[in-house]
């Protein structure tokens, strides 16, 4: 794996996890009272979204596992959308979805070394 595609994994796997940690412990009516997290998470998963779409159409292919397409959609009604947040989503995406992406770009990474 080239370089620039390994750095990618890992900043998309570094996002994920800054998402998940910022979220660990606390109750779904801790997160949507406080404004500083919501930003915080929403900022991550735009990141993680735009990374998603930077990604090689090739590797993106090799790899329909990965939500990518799930991910770009997700930053777009994030960054363009966001006075109708729909928290709820959000939350399901944290508690559900990054937890198993995280564990996922932690294989591509696995397969990648040497």
């Amino acid at each position: 794996m080239e370089a620039n595609l390994a750095k990618a994994l890992k900043n998309m796997l570094k996002y994920t996890r800054k998402v998940v940690g910022f979220c660990k412990n606390i109750s779904y009516e801790q997160f949507q009272s406080d404004e500083i997290l919501i930003d915080a998470c929403v900022m991550n998963f735009c990141n993680l979204g735009e990374q998603a779409r930077r990604m090689p159409d090739e590797f993106k292919a090799a790899h329909p596992e990965i939500p990518w397409g799930a991910m770009y959609f997700m930053r777009n009604r994030l960054a363009h959308d966001y006075e109708g947040l729909n928290l709820e989503i959000i939350w399901q995406a944290i508690q559900n979805d990054l937890p198993r992406l995280s564990e996922q770009l932690v294989a591509l990474l696995q397969e990648a070394r040497p």
